[in-house]
C-alpha cells in the first residue's frame, strides 16, 4: 500500500510539473529531461509512469480539458433555472481560466504554431462538446419558444463565451508584466470581468 501510495505521488508530481512547464514554454521548447529534473526524478522514471512527451502532453490538455468540460456541464444541470444556468456556467469557465491565467495563451499560440498534436486532442473533445451543444441547443429553443430569450444558437452562445472569458487573461499578462495594473486593481478587474461578461452574455439573449 504504500509503495502504491508513493508510486501515486511521483506520477502526480511529474504531472504538476509538466503542467507548469508545457504552459510556461510551449510543446516544442520543453523537453522531458527537464521534467524530470524540475520534478525530482530520473528520466527512466518519467519515461515509466509516461512514455513519451506526447503522451505526457495528452495527459496535461485531458487534465485541464475536463476542467473545462465540467464547466460547461453546468448548462445542463436540470435542477436550476435557464438564467442560473448561463449564469452559473459562465461562472464557472471564467473561474476555470483565472485559475489557470496562461491556458488560453498556451492553446492559441500551440494552434498558431500548427501543433497537430493538440489539434488532435481537441478533436477529443469533440464527441462531448457536441453533446453539450446538442442539450443546450434544446433548452435554448425551448426558452424561445416560450418568448423568456431571444435565440441564439448553442454553438455561437459557447463561443461568445469562450471568447469574453479567454480574452482577459490573453491581454491582461502584457499590463501587469509592464507595471500598468497593480495587483490590487487587476484582482478588481478579474471580479468586475466576471459579472461584466455574465451581463453581456444575459443581454445578447434578453427579449427586448
Amino acid at each position: 500500500m504504500a509503495k502504491k501510495s508513493l508510486s501515486n505521488k511521483t506520477e502526480e508530481t511529474i504531472l504538476m510539473v509538466a503542467k507548469n512547464v508545457f504552459l510556461n514554454k510551449g510543446y516544442k521548447m520543453t523537453t522531458t529531461t527537464e521534467i524530470a529534473n524540475q520534478a525530482g526524478v530520473t528520466h527512466a522514471m518519467l519515461h515509466y509512469y509516461y512514455r513519451t512527451k506526447d503522451n505526457l502532453f495528452s495527459k496535461v490538455f485531458e487534465h485541464y480539458a475536463k476542467i473545462m468540460l465540467d464547466s460547461f456541464s453546468l448548462f445542463l444541470k436540470e435542477d436550476l433555472s435557464f438564467t442560473e444556468k448561463i449564469t452559473f456556467g459562465i461562472e464557472a469557465h471564467f473561474d476555470f481560466i483565472a485559475a489557470n491565467p496562461k491556458l488560453p495563451y498556451f492553446i492559441v499560440s500551440e494552434l498558431i504554431n500548427d501543433n497537430n498534436f493538440i489539434k488532435l486532442s481537441i478533436n477529443k473533445l469533440l464527441p462531448s462538446l457536441k453533446n453539450i451543444f446538442n442539450q443546450l441547443e434544446i433548452s435554448i429553443q425551448e426558452e424561445a419558444d416560450a418568448g423568456r430569450i431571444r435565440y441564439i444558437s448553442a454553438q455561437d452562445l459557447i463561443y461568445d463565451i469562450i471568447c469574453l472569458n479567454a480574452f482577459a487573461f490573453i491581454a491582461l499578462p502584457t499590463l501587469k508584466n509592464n507595471n500598468c495594473i497593480s495587483e490590487e486593481d487587476y484582482a478588481k478587474f478579474i471580479a468586475r470581468r466576471k459579472a461584466e461578461n455574465v451581463q453581456t452574455i444575459l443581454n445578447r439573449i434578453a427579449i427586448k
